[in-house]
C-alpha cells in the first residue's frame, strides 16, 4: 500500500459566522469577533490509510529507482568500521550499529526505508511514521534530550539534528561510548534529504546504496513537481497554538512542497524567511484561499470548527469557504522524507479539491 495515502471526507453544509475584514498587517498576535454569514464547503482530511487518487492537473510517471511498494528495502550489509565527518565537522568512527538511536523523524524514516527499522531502539517525538517506529522508547524532544533516557536503551550510534541538545546531555552520551552523529538541518531544498542520507550512509558503511535511494527520491520529487501559475490558489501552511496562528517560513519544507504542487504560498508572497506569528489583521490582508494545517493543530484549537473560527482565519477566503486541508502526518510535510514525492501528489489532489 502507498505509504502516504489520502481520503476525502465530505461534510454537511453549515452556516458560519465571519467578521468584517480588517486591513492592518502586523506580526504580533491579537483576537476579535463579529457576525455575518457564509455557506460552508468541503473540509478535506489527509490520512495514511487509503490510496492517493490521480488528478487531472498533473500526471507523474514513476521515477527510476523510486518504488515505495518495495519499502522497507532489504538491508544491505554494513561495511564497518566506517568513518564519517558529521554536520558539525567531527570525524567519527562507527565500529558497530546493531542498536541505533534516531532523534530525527527524517533519519528514522530513512533508516526504516533502508531496512534498518528493527535496529532502532530509541526515538524522539519527531518520529511518527511508520507506526512500528513510533511505538519505540521515546525520550521526548531532540532539543531537550535526557542523557539517562537515551543510555538506558544502549545504542551503539545516535543520529541527532545539528541543533539537538542540550550540549551537556550529548557530551554525557558520547562519554558513555555512544557515537553521536550530528545530521544537517533541513532547508527548503530537497537536496537536504541527500545531505542527511550521505551522512547516514557514510556512518553505516553503505554510502553508495543510500545515495542511490536518496537520488531516486529527489528525481521522483522533481517529476511530481508542477509549475506555479500566476493565478494559482494562494495557500497558507498555518499552525495554531490556541488562538495564536503561526505561518511556516520559506526555510520549512512545507512551503517548498506546496509550491512544488503548483500553488502560491503566503510565506512566498510575504517573504517570510522563518516561522512567523501573525495577527488576525495580517491573515485578512494575506487572504489565503486554502489553509493547510496539521491534525494536532486542529485539536489544540478545539476541533475543526474552532480552528476555522480563530480570528483572522475566520475572515479569510479559506475560512469563509471552509477550504481546509488537515494533514494527519506532519512528519511527511514538515521534513524531507522518502515520501516527499507522494506528499506533493497528495497536495495537488487535496488542495485542488477544496479550492474548486
Amino acid at each position: 500500500m502507498n505509504p502516504l495515502d489520502t481520503t476525502r471526507r465530505r461534510r454537511r453544509r453549515v452556516r458560519y459566522c465571519v467578521m468584517t475584514p480588517l486591513i492592518a498587517l502586523a506580526t504580533a498576535t491579537a483576537c476579535g469577533n463579529d457576525d455575518t454569514t457564509q455557506t460552508a464547503t468541503t473540509i478535506t482530511t489527509i490520512t495514511t490509510t487509503t490510496t492517493v487518487v490521480a488528478t487531472t492537473t498533473t500526471t507523474v510517471e514513476p521515477a527510476t529507482g523510486y518504488d515505495p511498494t518495495t519499502w522497507p528495502l532489504p538491508p544491505m550489509d554494513m561495511a564497518l568500521p566506517a568513518t564519517v565527518v558529521d554536520a558539525s565537522g567531527n570525524e567519527l568512527t562507527i565500529e558497530r550499529a546493531d542498536r541505533i538511536g534516531s532523534l530525527s523523524g527524517a533519519a528514522s524514516e530513512l533508516l526504516w526505508t533502508l531496512g534498518y527499522g528493527d535496529r532502532i531502539v530509541v526515538i524522539d517525538g519527531t518520529t511518527r511514521y511508520p507506526t512500528e517506529l513510533a511505538s519505540r522508547p521515546n525520550v521526548g524532544f531532540f532539543r531537550t534530550i535526557p542523557a539517562e533516557g537515551v543510555l538506558a536503551e544502549r545504542p551503539d550510534v545516535l543520529f541527532v539534528p545539528l541543533d539537538a541538545g542540550p550540549p551537556e546531555a550529548l557530551d554525557a552520551i558520547a562519554a558513555a561510548g555512544v557515537v553521536v552523529v550530528r545530521l544537517p538541518l533541513d532547508t527548503a531544498d530537497p537536496s537536504s534529504l541527500q545531505a542527511t542520507a550521505d551522512v547516514i550512509g557514510q556512518a553505516l558503511g553503505i554510502a553508495g546504496h543510500v545515495r542511490d535511494v536518496s537520488d531516486g527520491v529527489v528525481t521522483a520529487f522533481e517529476a511530481a513537481s508542477v509549475g506555479v501559475a500566476a493565478d494559482a490558489p494562494l495557500v497558507a501552511y498555518a499552525v495554531a497554538r490556541g488562538q495564536n496562528v503561526f505561518l511556516t517560513g520559506l526555510d520549512n519544507p512545507s512551503n517548498a512542497m506546496i509550491s512544488a504542487a503548483g500553488f502560491r504560498t503566503v510565506a512566498g508572497e510575504l517573504g517570510l524567511a522563518a516561522p512567523t506569528p501573525v495577527t488576525p489583521e495580517a491573515l485578512v490582508v494575506a487572504d489565503p484561499g486554502v489553509i493547510v494545517t496539521t491534525r494536532s493543530s486542529v485539536m489544540q484549537a478545539g476541533g475543526e470548527d474552532a480552528f476555522l473560527a480563530i480570528p483572522g482565519i475566520a475572515q479569510s477566503q479559506a475560512g469563509r469557504n471552509r477550504a481546509l486541508v488537515i494533514w494527519e502526518d506532519d512528519q511527511s510535510i514538515q521534513l524531507w522524507t522518502p515520501r516527499a514525492p507522494q506528499t506533493v501528489m497528495a497536495l495537488v489532489e487535496q488542495i485542488t479539491a477544496v479550492a474548486s
